[in-house]
């Protein structure tokens, strides 16, 4: 059976000593805080998707604030009994303002600036905590 490889792009948004979390439904129905992020459209960059996701799945529009790629994460699932490699690309934002208003309410449940520490406690997903982990050791630099 062939492998469907699948590129999507992401944000960690960071204000202060906070994280923006997003609520959204897995494939299987399941609740989850984890990052923004989405799939790269064609003629797009990884850097135009992960800025282009963060707004619509948060409302918030950011800029990034590193010049390379802050995460990369790379995991297998399966869609639909086809086996899926993905690979995600994951930047530092900054937001740049707020407008309030998710723009793909279907997929996200809900939307939250909390604490670093507090973020530990809500992410499900290992790359996720180890994105925060990475987190804290870059602030601290």
């Amino acid at each position: 059976m062939p492998i469907i490889k699948e590129f999507s792009s992401g944000g960690i948004v960071i204000r202060d000593d906070e994280i923006l979390l997003i609520l959204m439904k897995t494939i299987t129905g399941e609740k989850v805080w984890t990052f923004p992020k989405g799939h790269i459209e064609n003629g797009e960059t990884q850097r135009e998707a992960a800025l282009r996701e963060v707004f619509e799945e948060t409302g918030v529009i950011c800029e990034i604030i590193d010049e390379k790629e802050f995460y990369i994460s790379h995991y297998f699932f399966y869609r639909n009994k086809k086996k899926i490699e993905k690979k995600v690309f994951w930047y530092l934002m900054k937001p740049v303002k707020d407008t309030g208003e998710i723009q793909t309410p279907q997929e996200i449940e809900d939307v939250k600036w909390v604490s670093i520490k507090e973020s530990l406690g809500l992410l499900k997903y290992d790359s996720d905590k180890e994105m925060v982990a990475k987190l804290k050791e870059w602030k601290s630099r």
